[in-house]
């Protein structure tokens, strides 16, 4: 680190990179450190994994909120989302995984499991960690 700022991969003191977030500064107390340059390849391809899954899992979260918003305001108007949208809760073949390492690696849930998942349940993951 150099005297009064941050070094490439740190986070600057107070708990901003100073890079726009859309979200606001993190609070001092929740913001962590991290120095990317000390970590190992494999620590590296870890957070990278756990990143994945988070975004992952927020993007459910978000999905799972604006499909409730939509079915409550379709109930309010005496409809279910199925009758307005004309589709079928899950088409036959779409997709229902994502690797949390790679997100463009996908898996409908038919046939072979692929190598990636086969890792992420060995490695403890769940199938519902994985749902898109």
């Amino acid at each position: 680190m150099t005297e009064g700022g941050a070094s490439a991969g740190q986070t600057a003191p107070g708990g901003s990179s100073g890079a726009p977030t859309g979200q606001g500064p993190v609070p001092e107390e929740d913001a962590a450190v991290l120095d990317l340059e000390t970590l190992s390849r494999e620590e590296l391809e870890a957070l990278q994994a756990e990143v994945a899954a988070a975004i992952a899992t927020l993007e459910r979260q978000r999905k799972a909120q604006a499909q409730a918003e939509l079915a409550r305001r379709a109930r309010e108007l005496g409809f279910t989302l199925r009758e307005l949208t004309g589709t079928s809760a899950l088409a036959p073949w779409e997709l229902r995984y994502a690797n949390p390492a790679n997100v463009n690696q996908t898996w409908c849930g038919r046939g072979r499991k692929p190598r990636w998942f086969e890792k992420a349940m060995a490695a403890g993951r769940t199938p519902e960690d994985m749902l898109i």
